[in-house]
């Protein structure tokens, strides 16, 4: 940033130029209220820079925790008049502990000031924090979640690293990105990544918050596809009030509700059998059958169907310009680290053992067993195919 920027971010600090505003956070159930994020606001006339720049300055000058403390300070202030029961989302940025005036049980003694208590708080980690150290954003979490507050995920779906981000969190509120919701209605690979987002969050026990809504057609593409929670312009703006969607709103809510229709499947509804090698079935044979189909995996089994392992394309044709003498049969190169999953396991089981996997293993296919035996095989575009089916 350049000078005159940075001592525009010192006036600010030192003049506490800051106040709130909150935004509702939705039930896609009822339309109720179930919380508000508080945002902080620039309180001067046509500023030079935005609120991510002034965290940026304030970060640059080492005066992070001293902003940090002055949005903090006003959002509680200004929440005691908010709906009891209500959840407050404070925003928080995880290279706090780098800040060495970083003072630990500031916000308790805040929230005893004015009436509320830890259960009030959800701290919401920012996309400003640095998770190339995800040390260090434990250790900040786990100080504040030992104190009795909730922790929430920003900007899942953002990037590359969501998945990892979303492992080594393991928030109580994911937000899905605002790039991921707009015009979800019209692209059905974003419609199938949130349903997946949808099943793995009910199995780990997260709440799933769909950010950036802002067209009729998303709101109910989102409830079609079991979105529970949302925020957005559509759902509420960020006011200095607390305030609540309109009655139009909720009325619409209520209706796609009453429209949507749920159709689980299986997962031995989804998977193919395709062709299988015997395990003693040589490269050369291997190497022929790749050939002449459009396959990357082939399953081995024995003549009962007994399932032994994977053998890919790559695998076997490297066998074919490398040629090794110890390796004879698909035995000797197949992959027995595979998924194997019960054909009568639900797609919200199957989502949540894949998403387990971690991003390197994501997109490697999976095995269906069906009373013990081979029954097909899959990956997790078919699975994300079949949960995105909705619209």
């Amino acid at each position: 940033m350049q000078k005159k920027e940075l001592e525009e971010v010192e006036k600010i600090i030192d003049n506490e130029e800051i106040y709130p505003v909150y935004q509702p956070i939705v039930s896609l159930k009822d339309g109720k209220v179930v919380a508000y994020e508080a945002l902080s606001r620039i309180a001067i006339e046509d500023p030079s820079i935005n609120i991510m720049q002034l965290f940026e300055g304030a970060s640059t000058l080492g005066r992070l925790w001293e902003l940090e403390k002055l949005c903090r300070t006003e959002a509680i202030k200004n929440a005691t008049s908010k709906p009891k029961g209500v959840k407050l989302f404070i925003n928080i940025d995880g290279n706090l502990l780098q800040d060495k005036s970083f003072q630990g049980g500031f916000t308790k003694e805040k929230l005893a000031k004015y009436s509320l208590c830890a259960s009030d708080i959800v701290f919401e980690v920012t996309e400003r924090s640095d998770f190339d150290d995800y040390e260090r954003i434990k250790k900040l979490l786990k100080h504040y979640e030992s104190q009795g507050y909730e922790v929430a995920l920003d900007d899942l779906g953002s990037g590359y690293s969501g998945l990892n981000r979303l492992q080594h969190i393991k928030p109580r509120y994911v937000k899905i990105d605002y790039e991921l919701i707009h015009d979800i209605h019209k692209e059905k690979s974003k419609r199938a990544l949130v349903r997946m987002l949808v099943h793995y969050c009910e199995t780990m026990g997260y709440e799933l918050i769909a950010e950036g809504i802002e067209k009729d057609e998303e709101l109910e593409c989102l409830i079609n596809n079991g979105v529970l929670l949302g925020q957005g312009f559509l759902l509420g703006r960020p006011e200095r009030e607390f305030g609540e969607p309109g009655k139009k709103t909720r009325e619409k809510i209520l209706n796609y509700q009453k429209n949507n229709r749920n159709d689980k499947k299986h997962i031995g509804d989804i998977c193919k059998m395709g062709l299988v090698l015997y395990p003693s079935c040589s490269i050369d044979h291997a190497i022929s059958i790749f050939s002449k189909n459009d396959m990357d995996y082939i399953a081995v089994v024995d003549n009962k169907c007994k399932f032994y392992g994977l053998v890919n394309r790559t695998d076997v044709f490297s066998y074919k310009e490398n040629p090794d003498t110890k390796v004879k049969t698909v035995e000797d190169i197949m992959d027995t680290e595979v998924l194997l999953l019960d054909s009568e396991k639900s797609m919200k089981h199957a989502i949540g053992r894949l998403m387990s996997r971690g991003e390197k293993k994501l997109y490697q296919p999976f095995v269906v067993l069906k009373k013990d035996r081979y029954y097909g095989i899959a990956t997790v575009w078919d699975v994300m195919v079949a949960v995105g089916q909705r619209l």
